[in-house]
């Protein structure tokens, strides 16, 4: 039993670091989609204009 306590120990620290890690890094990612989105719908914009120009 001790033994098995001890490795909840040893194991809880790095643990809470690597969630703490994964969910940074999903805000981050979250960020990093969303303004990619816009750039797209920018483009999109961009090329329909351009469209309607030629016509």
């Amino acid at each position: 039993m001790d033994r098995m306590r001890s490795l909840c120990r040893n194991v809880t620290g790095p643990l809470a670091l690597l969630v703490v890690v994964c969910l940074l890094g999903g805000a981050a990612a979250c960020q990093t989609t969303k303004g990619f989105g816009r750039d797209i719908e920018n483009l999109g914009d961009n090329i329909e204009d351009a469209a309607e120009d030629a016509d």
